[in-house]
């Protein structure tokens, strides 16, 4: 049986908590404390073990250690903390936690920390409420919101005729309140649960239209069922169940102790580096102009140009909050904003930050790749472009028309790209200012 050295950090801390759960569900782990980091316990360890997994960074110093050992070594990484000295070390693998740190630490695995489902598990159904007469059902939506509710764990609770004084108890008794209705002037109950720092989601409607802090959908099954997911969030972390991270960390020291560490498993084929290098015509920039639906009708424009168009496995660059995501299969986005990545995180989308001259992805990984609006925005579009199409098959996307009111504006509109320097396919539709490119990669 294969015995694993498993170093934690200091007795009682996160670090020798999670070492714990690894223990009680991976074979042959043994956890030591820092202490054992002396020259006689490290050779302990040489003789009578066959992997050793440092599970935090405490390691500086060790250097020798890592190029003499006999065995395999593995090093986790929970911060970007101490980079310099980390990065100048040479065990047979990082392990990082988060998928960004794989293009600072090489060779890498990302596996992420998980959670006990079951000492996390509500007590009670996800509450929904809503406050309406029974005569306005239709109109508040009521039947909008029990549609959209109907295959989610979730409990909608509604009120018709509820003494005014007894409101704020009902409100205190729900975790999001609904307001789906087809036109209000105020809406008195959104306003309320704002006072008490309840959550508030609504159609386009009332304060809605104007008030800052409240989630706004369309008045569609679809879209109300999407925001009720936003708020509603187990799911989207069953897979960080700790038996199934685990079972990952299990496969990562035996790929290397099969010997294959140019080759470890990874979580997500995506998280492995492309590039380290950054230019300052491509950096990081932290914008923070959320690009939603039903905010302008241009955008919604594009989005309905370009879904058509997306087939496979798909990359959106420069995705922002990562609209696309939810309403086409398959996608991945990146953007340059931490705020941006920051928020399509919160609403549950696979969004990562990198910028688009230096996309950490393999090459043709993606059947198709999205330009929405992006190249504009870089100095060296030609860069940006020959990105996408090394990581795709097909790179489609829209442009300012040259001449255009788009293609005159100083400052927010840095390349204007002339459609035949594009290459591909240029079509033009009925979208103000904007042209439409399709670039087959496999032909080029």
């Amino acid at each position: 049986m294969r015995r694993i050295a498993l170093i934690t950090d200091g007795q009682g801390w996160i670090v020798d908590r999670i070492s714990r759960i690894y223990q009680h569900y991976v074979p042959g782990i043994e956890v030591f404390y820092p202490s054992v980091l002396s020259v006689e316990g490290l050779s302990h360890i040489i003789r009578n073990f066959d992997l050793v997994h440092f599970n935090n960074f405490f390691v500086e110093g060790l250097q020798p250690f890592f190029s003499i050992a006999p065995i395999p070594t593995i090093v986790s990484i929970r911060s970007f903390r101490f980079s310099n000295t980390i990065t100048s070390m040479t065990p047979s693998l990082f392990h990082v936690i988060h998928p960004d740190m794989a293009q600072v630490f090489q060779p890498s695995v990302f596996i992420s920390d998980g959670i006990d489902l079951d000492r996390f598990r509500p007590d009670r159904k996800f509450r929904v409420g809503m406050a309406c007469h029974d005569t306005y059902t239709a109109f508040k939506g009521l039947d909008l919101l029990l549609e959209a509710a109907s295959e989610l764990d979730m409990e909608i609770v509604h009120v018709s005729s509820l003494p005014h004084d007894e409101m704020k108890k009902f409100y205190q008794s729900i975790d999001l309140y609904v307001c789906a209705s087809e036109s209000e002037g105020f809406s008195a109950p959104v306003v309320e649960c704002m006072a008490l720092n309840i959550p508030v989601m609504s159609t386009r409607t009332g304060v809605a239209s104007y008030l800052p802090g409240i989630q706004v959908v369309g008045r569609t099954v679809a879209e109300i069922r999407e925001g009720l997911l936003a708020h509603m969030t187990r799911h989207r972390v069953i897979d960080l169940a700790w038996p199934s991270i685990c079972m990952k960390i299990s496969d990562m020291y035996q790929t290397l102790l099969d010997g294959d560490a140019k080759n470890p498993p990874q979580e997500n084929p995506t998280s492995l580096p492309h590039q380290k290098v950054q230019t300052a015509e491509c950096e990081l920039v932290n914008y923070t102009l959320v690009i939603d639906r039903n905010i302008n009708k241009m955008n919604d424009d594009i989005f309905d140009a370009l879904k058509p168009k997306i087939s496979g496995r798909w990359l959106d660059v420069g995705c922002n909050v990562g609209v696309m995501l939810d309403e086409v299969p398959n996608g991945t986005g990146v953007d340059a904003s931490e705020t941006m990545v920051a928020e399509a995180l919160r609403r549950g989308r696979d969004v990562r930050l990198a910028n688009a001259c230096n996309l950490p992805f393999l090459d043709k990984q993606f059947d198709t790749v999205v330009l929405s609006c992006v190249l504009e925005q870089i100095p060296d579009w030609r860069r940006a472009l020959d990105e996408a199409k090394r990581v795709g098959h097909k790179v489609i996307g829209i442009n300012p028309i040259p001449g255009s009111q788009w293609g005159k504006i100083q400052g927010a509109v840095k390349s204007i790209i002339p459609p035949d320097e594009m290459g591909g396919e240029i079509t033009y539709p009925p979208i103000d200012g904007k042209y439409l490119f399709e670039i087959n990669c496999i032909q080029e």
